[in-house]
């Protein structure tokens, strides 16, 4: 499934508490968008969570508001940006990433959270568990960590003399990436006894990406066998 498309399915999972409240209530609901990173670096995902409120028939503007919370990269923001929304009332508060939901359980038991995480929420402590997730939290989860690691180990078997592998990672989230970084360091690990580096990068935008390949040439040089 393509990134846009997984935001998709959270934008319409954020739409089911929606509909619980529009049977009780007439108003308008708002829902509160928390995110790590800032308006600019995450016009994709913001269009992709629009599209799927929007195929469960929410549209902004019309018969849901959306309240945008940027925490700028800035993980001791998202704890006030929380708070903000909580005060504000919102029908349901859509989160993604691990520190965004933290923040966001911490600061409501009652409000519903719907969140986007690409580690265990469970192993994180979000929610009870997969299958009955229990509080004011549910969502979605990618597994990221481990779903890296073992395209790392099928790369590894496929070209077993590498010694390094070259990782991008898009700006505007280091708190986030960081923690990926962190499970796919762990992940790889348990598989793989051997030391390969994995070379991080930090990259601004998709066109971006050439100038980088360009400019690590020597880098990928390694990934190739003898």
């Amino acid at each position: 499934m393509r990134r846009r498309e997984f935001i998709t399915v959270f934008g319409g999972a954020v739409a089911r508490p929606l509909m619980a409240q529009a049977a009780q209530q007439s108003a308008t609901p708002v829902v509160g968008f928390l995110n790590i990173g800032s308006a600019e670096s995450t016009t994709s995902e913001v269009s992709g969570f629009r599209q799927g409120l929007s195929e469960a028939g929410y549209i902004d503007g019309h018969n849901v508001k959306i309240e945008y919370r940027w925490a700028e990269g800035q993980n001791s923001r998202l704890s006030t940006l929380a708070a903000d929304l909580v005060h504000d009332q919102v029908a349901v508060i859509a989160v993604n990433g691990n520190a965004a939901a933290q923040a966001a359980k911490a600061a409501t038991a009652t409000i519903p959270i719907v969140f986007q995480v690409g580690n265990d929420p469970v192993a994180a402590g979000l929610v009870a568990s997969l299958a009955r997730p229990g509080g004011n939290l549910t969502g979605v989860a990618t597994l990221g960590g481990e779903i890296v690691a073992k395209r790392l180990e099928l790369l590894h078997e496929l070209m077993p003399t590498i010694s390094s592998i070259f990782c991008g990672a898009l700006r505007g989230f280091g708190p986030r990436r960081a923690k990926c970084r962190d499970d796919i360091y762990r992940q790889f690990g348990k598989r793989r006894s051997s030391r390969i580096q994995l070379v991080w990068t930090t990259i601004s935008a998709q066109i971006h990406i050439r100038e980088i390949l360009t400019l690590n040439i020597m880098q990928f040089a390694q990934l190739l066998p003898e």
